[in-house]
């Protein structure tokens, strides 16, 4: 640690007691970096998480209407397509996604 403090500040007489001082602060001043860090991050990270979860819920919304109309579209995957299937599969799809998007939404409060 002495050899970085002394590269950094060359010019300093870098004693023991100043270079563990340094060190110190250094050390303090990086975990409150990291923290303040991982803050914004994890709220970053919840806000693409709401924007995800709405984005979800809304295309699932779409495939209902769509599926309404012409089911074959949206199960396409699935050996009978008739509207009840679209409804039971895109509105617990949907269901599930607007809730965690409401429980997702009152962690960012």
């Amino acid at each position: 640690m002495r050899d970085i403090v002394q590269k950094i500040l060359p010019a300093v007489d870098t004693g023991p007691a100043i270079s563990g001082f340094l060190v110190r602060q250094g050390i303090l001043y990086s975990q409150m970096v990291v923290q303040s860090v991982h803050k914004k991050t994890f709220k970053q990270m919840l806000i693409a998480l709401v924007l995800l979860l709405k984005t979800f819920c809304y295309a699932s919304l779409v495939s209902i209407v769509v599926g309404f109309v012409r089911p074959v579209f949206v199960l396409w995957f699935m050996d009978k397509c008739n509207r009840l299937r679209v409804l039971t599969f895109y509105g617990t799809l949907a269901l599930v996604f607007f809730v965690s998007y409401e429980l997702v939404g009152h962690l960012l409060l």
